[in-house]
């Protein structure tokens, strides 16, 4: 697996949401900023979680491919 979900997200911002990790193990900037959106939208903590564990899993496909995004 290239990519990971860490369900904790940085301590100083949107900890309530998960974030996803690169294989550095920090988290995907333009991902973050995703879901800072969403967390600014008002969107429901479980959907911000959801949307972040589909985008590992999504990246993770693509990276076991050699597809870089």
């Amino acid at each position: 697996m290239r990519c990971a979900y860490s369900g904790y997200g940085c301590p100083d911002r949107w900890s309530s949401r998960g974030t996803v990790l690169g294989l550095d193990q920090l988290p995907l900037e333009p991902l973050e900023h995703w879901l800072a959106y969403l967390t600014s939208a008002g969107r429901s903590p479980n959907t911000i979680k959801s949307y972040a564990h589909d985008l590992k899993d999504w990246f993770s496909f693509l990276a076991d491919r050699g597809i870089d995004w």
